[in-house]
Order: C-alpha cells, then structure tokens, then sequence
C-alpha cells in the first residue's frame, strides 16, 4: 500500500457470510475428525485448507454478518456440539452465550484515500 501512495489503514470485522463460506469450501489435505474423536484444539492446530485458515466445521460455530437487509443473526459451521458440517446455519439470537459459538477476525485495507472521490480537480 505504501508503494502506490495509498494510506495503510486497516480494520477488523467479522466476515460477510459469503466470505465465510468460500474460504470455509476450500479444501483440505484431510479429513475432518469424526464426532468419536473431537477434542477441541488451539486456533492453529489441526488441518488447514488450502488458505492456511483452520476448523470451519469443528471446534466452534462462528457468527457471520449476512445481508443488511436481514433482520436474524447467523452462526455457520458446525462445532464440538454439532455434526461436522460447513453447510450448518443457525439463526441465533445476538443475546445468546453458548461455549459452542466463536468468531473469526478478517483484517480490511482501505484500498483509496478517503478524499478521492471528492479530489475532482486536476
């Protein structure tokens, strides 16, 4: 970012549900646990995808941002809980404190200087 002149400012969110899914559907060099041997794991334990990301269908479901346009809140994936299922998706009440619920982190760039759209002059 510094190279082409752009400002390196960055936020966090959760991700889009669409973001989720697609990293959540590349694959991996293994198989997921059977529900007989699940034990939950640190964060970069276990089998990445192909993305290097980890458990998107064990350890926890995760919250995902959906459609403004929605008014219910989504968990996706399945947990120590559930069956190991990518696919899984809950409406969950925002309120709600379960030891089978988590998030994921994505880290955003801004990708223009904030003036630019009002930068008309030459």
């Amino acid at each position: 970012l510094k190279e082409k002149g752009l400002p390196n400012i960055q936020f966090y969110r959760i991700p889009l549900e669409s973001e989720w899914e697609y990293a959540a559907q590349q694959p991996s060099n293994t198989k997921s646990p059977t529900k007989d041997n699940w034990l939950i794991q640190k964060v970069n334990e276990g089998n990445p995808n192909s993305l290097n990301l980890f458990h998107f269908d064990d350890n926890v479901s995760e919250w995902v941002v959906t459609s403004p346009k929605e008014k219910d809140y989504f968990v996706r994936g399945g947990s120590w809980q559930t069956d190991s299922d990518i696919s899984l998706r809950t409406v969950t009440d925002p309120n709600c404190k379960e030891g089978n619920i988590g998030f994921r982190i994505v880290r955003s760039y801004l990708t223009k200087k904030p003036y630019d759209k009002l930068n008309t002059s030459k």
